[in-house]
């Protein structure tokens, strides 16, 4: 067992969690007036339309003055609750903190799968990844990883980790069991929690639910952003390959390459390439990937790489 999920078994069990927090309750007026402990995990899109890469978390406040999240994370952790993944260290507080108020969270890709173009508080540096969309958990929590403020896991039984968080946020501190399904990642939708603004955890199961329609996020200063299909305005063909890359550009239009690789920095993506290692050519041509075509150095009309004497005119 990871040292991670030893930490997360002692911490978030009920029992221990209640005794390490009741010293605290005299403090919770105080906490309330300017923290992050009181905030749900509201909302997630983990791909839209097969893009695993177009990803967002929104995030809401349980109360007033929660918009102090400068020492605040966001950890994906995979179908066993351990190989801990940071998504996003926040590093800023927001301006606004009225209950009810939103965090929103994005991959830079997720700016073309939305109408007006998402905006978002937080660019997430890494999203869910792609082996953790089947079961899985998500968790808001301190920057020492000690406080869970809020835990989503997904998967039902297929999800074998841990499953508590802090008091503050759910009475018994467990969240479990799971959601039942997937994330959706073939949709516009997002999984959703059902609850009101103040609303506390009971559990993910009874807790969330795919959106009926696609996603509305919402980022701090109450922007609204419909998740919508891949929006290319600047090319009227849109992504002719289907690889979620707009054609004006997608360095290989025709042909699918989601990861844009591009070895020899020639511009050619490695997909359509035919010297991918060699920024002087797209094809072989006469003499092969990495040799000029033109070279003949004893001028005698032969290239060199296919000159038997290169230095001499035969």
């Amino acid at each position: 067992m990871s040292a991670y999920r030893q930490i997360e078994r002692l911490l978030f069990r009920p029992r221990i969690v209640a005794a390490m927090l009741a010293p605290a309750a005299i403090l919770a007026p105080r906490a309330v007036e300017a923290s992050y402990h009181f905030m749900q995990i509201e909302q997630v899109v983990a791909g839209v339309d097969g893009d695993l890469q177009a990803q967002a978390i929104q995030l809401r406040m349980r109360s007033n003055s929660q918009n102090f999240v400068s020492r605040a994370r966001l950890v994906a952790l995979d179908a066993q609750g351990e190989n801990p993944v940071v998504l996003v260290d926040l590093d800023s507080d927001l301006p606004s903190g009225t209950a009810g108020d939103r965090v929103l969270l994005a991959s830079a890709k997720l700016s073309s799968y939305t109408s007006p173009t998402v905006e978002a508080d937080f660019v997430l540096d890494s999203v869910i990844p792609e082996t953790y969309l089947a079961a899985g958990s998500l968790v808001f929590e301190n920057d020492e990883g000690t406080l869970l403020v809020w835990r989503l896991s997904w998967g039902g039984a297929a999800y074998d980790g841990p499953t508590g968080g802090a008091l503050t946020n759910d009475d018994d501190g467990e969240f479990a069991p799971p959601y039942p399904d997937a994330l959706p990642t073939e949709t516009l939708q997002s999984l959703l929690f059902t609850g009101s603004a103040d609303a506390k955890g009971s559990t993910n199961a009874a807790d969330y639910a795919l959106s009926a329609d696609a996603a509305v996020l919402t980022n701090n200063a109450g922007e609204a952003f419909t998740v919508t299909e891949l929006q290319c305005p600047n090319d009227p063909d849109s992504d002719t390959d289907d690889d979620h890359v707009c054609g004006d550009v997608d360095n290989c239009p025709s042909v699918p390459n989601e990861d844009q690789d591009d070895s020899d920095d020639d511009g050619l993506g490695d997909a359509c390439d035919g010297c991918p290692n060699d920024p002087l050519k797209s094809e072989p041509g006469l003499c092969g990937c990495g040799l000029d075509d033109v070279d003949d150095d004893d001028a005698d009309s032969v290239v060199d790489c296919l000159d038997n004497c290169p230095g001499s005119v035969q």
